[in-house]
């Protein structure tokens, strides 16, 4: 038995330039479009599964009304809290953290900005939610609508990858809209297949 998991990146928000994580934010009228185009490939889908931030969940709910698919909001898939630099330009973090940034660029497993979550902290909530998801949604088709690095958190997961000790996650692009999709095979262990990853659906 399968399940299939396909995990779409929130759209385009109103505050760009700026690192979002528990940073809350709404779309733009791009962004919301990004969104639809990408949902209206995936009708096939049973089930939504949501971040509660309003740059995902907002478009979640509409979907769910529109649909009928009924759809679970789990605050394990929200995006890794930045602590003193969520919601902050990028350009505001490196004129003044200049030297810490440079640190979490390089290791942003040892690294984390003052009041943030840990890179560690944030994979294993990931990680838990999926084997918690996987369990009670086996052989489903899920939509999950949730931020990049939660996105870079499975892929990691299905392909094995060590994001604690190097740069490959960071070097994993998730654009807005994009559909990554792994299917996951009920066995002993769980064995997941990267099927795609990153796709984008045309805005007109």
């Amino acid at each position: 038995m399968n399940t299939e998991l396909y995990l779409l990146r929130h759209g385009e928000p109103e505050l760009r330039n700026a690192l979002l994580g528990k940073t809350d934010t709404q779309l733009t009228s791009l962004g919301w479009k990004q969104l639809f185009a990408a949902a209206e490939s995936l009708k096939n889908t049973t089930k939504l599964v949501t971040s509660p931030l309003i740059r995902c969940s907002q478009f979640a709910e509409h979907w769910s009304t529109k649909t009928g698919v009924p759809i679970d909001t789990n605050p394990a898939f929200k995006e890794c809290d930045f602590g003193d630099w969520d919601g902050r330009f990028f350009e505001e973090i490196e004129e003044k953290y200049s030297t810490e940034l440079s640190q979490f660029l390089s290791d942003p497993a040892s690294y984390t900005p003052n009041g943030g979550e840990a890179l560690a902290d944030f994979q294993q909530r990931v990680r838990t939610g999926i084997h918690e998801l996987l369990s009670k949604n086996a052989g489903q088709k899920l939509l999950m609508i949730t931020h990049a690095g939660v996105i870079r958190c499975l892929i990691s997961w299905c392909l094995k990858i060590d994001n604690l000790s190097s740069v490959p996650f960071q070097n994993i692009a998730i654009d807005y809209g994009s559909v990554t999709h792994i299917s996951v095979y009920h066995g002993e262990p769980l064995f997941p297949q990267l099927k795609s990853m990153n796709v984008i659906r045309n805005v007109e």
